[in-house]
């Protein structure tokens, strides 16, 4: 079903000579998936080093969080009923914290009626979202200032993220790799997702509002999460308990603890989310070969 260059039979020489030419000519506010992920920074050859090193070194992480996981990601799609606009949401698992996932989510918009009547995405302009630590402390803020971040979750950022400059984590608050973006992007090439065949079953504009009303955390919701799960793990761990903690306290972090479990499996108890038939299980090789990522 996969167009060439769009499947995640992919070869490595392809890849290269899109990311090659996708880096000609990116813009720092307008771009496409591959633009992004050929330079982030626009052009900047100083750059050029650290980018290479940034990719080897996501591809490992990206394979070994595969691994961990077993190759099981959930996923949702959504689509305008005009062509103009995809919309792809991941549940990206942690890869240090067994249970935590965070909300990713692309979005793929264009003006042109010549690249909707294309059976790919990848001349589609992009913009994101996530709530990971990574991207809120480190990028956010200069995203949200070029527009970057998808216009219905930019009220899930706090106002003190994308108001406050990143003085220590970006100070010269340039656009650069988020680690989940990269991870969406290769989880996008290994199921073909780029080919617009995969998006037949996709959700409505209206279901995928809802969905990000209610299920999408809030960044500062997410960071309570995983400081929450933190603590649980660490108490839990060889059959230690809370400590130092005042029954109050104690009563907080376990109900905390309930309902991120409960966020975390509420795929499964969804009926809602199966009569949409939009979720897709990613239900990968544990083998993952190398030559699928870009180097």
């Amino acid at each position: 079903m996969a167009n060439e260059g769009l499947g995640k039979d992919l070869d490595l020489n392809t890849l290269h000579e899109s990311i090659k030419n996708a880096s000609k000519s990116t813009d720092l506010n307008r771009f496409t998936f591959d633009q992004y992920i050929a330079n982030p920074s626009g052009g900047r050859s100083r750059f050029v080093g650290e980018i290479e090193a940034a990719r080897n070194t996501y591809n490992q992480k990206y394979e070994k969080m595969l691994l961990r996981v077993a190759g099981h990601i959930n996923y949702l799609l959504y689509k305008s009923t005009n062509g103009r606009r995809y919309v792809i949401y991941i549940q990206m698992p942690s890869e240090s914290t067994q249970g935590l996932v965070y909300d990713v989510v692309i979005e793929f918009t264009t003006k042109d009626n010549v690249k909707v009547k294309m059976n790919h995405l990848k001349e589609y302009h992009v913009r994101f979202f996530s709530n990971d630590p990574n991207f809120i402390f480190t990028y956010a803020f200069i995203f949200n200032r070029k527009k970057l971040i998808i216009p219905e979750l930019v009220s899930k950022l706090g106002k003190v993220v994308l108001k406050q400059p990143p003085h220590v984590t970006n100070p010269n608050k340039i656009v650069g790799y988020v680690k989940s973006f990269y991870f969406a992007y290769l989880f996008m090439l290994n199921k073909g997702l780029f080919n617009k065949l995969m998006w037949i079953n996709a959700g409505t504009e209206s279901q995928m509002k809802t969905f990000f009303t209610n299920t999408v955390l809030t960044s500062d919701r997410k960071l309570r999460q995983i400081h929450d799960l933190g603590v649980i793990a660490k108490a839990t761990a060889k059959g230690a308990k809370l400590s130092g903690y005042s029954a109050t306290e104690k009563h907080s972090i376990e109900k905390a603890g309930k309902e991120a479990r409960n966020y975390l499996t509420h795929y499964a108890k969804t009926t809602k989310l199966n009569k949409e038939k939009a979720v897709r299980t990613a239900k990968m090789a544990k083998t993952v070969k190398r030559s699928k990522y870009i180097k």
